[in-house]
């Protein structure tokens, strides 16, 4: 636990980060809050941004898809291109900045006429 007039470091979640250029380090102080009567944590909250998914995208010569610049807690969708007929499938990219789900099984249309 924190004691009464230490410190710490809050950071980013897993799949989030400090924006470009920010290196600064968020700190907190365990300190009497007169206000409210107790001894509280103050101090800035970090500014944490997503981070763009940068494993397992879709791909296959049969799929189209709109998983570019999707970010930690998006989702995307995954179909079958045109001459291809296939349910559309949703992906989410985790803290692990990777896809998760699966693609749609894309199979033929039928050109053939009687």
């Amino acid at each position: 636990g924190i004691t009464y007039g230490s410190k710490c470091s809050l950071s980013c979640a897993s799949g989030y980060a400090l924006p470009s250029g920010s290196s600064s380090v968020t700190e907190w102080t365990c300190g009497y809050d007169a206000v409210k009567g107790s001894v509280t944590l103050t101090g800035p909250a970090p500014s944490c941004e997503a981070q763009p998914c940068a494993h397992d995208f879709p791909t296959g010569s049969t799929l189209s898809h709109n998983c570019t610049g999707v970010v930690t807690d998006q989702s995307c969708m995954v179909w079958c291109k045109a001459g291809y007929i296939g349910n559309v499938t949703a992906r989410s990219c985790g803290s692990d900045r990777t896809l998760s789900g699966s693609n749609p099984a894309c199979l033929p249309t039928s050109t053939q006429t009687t």
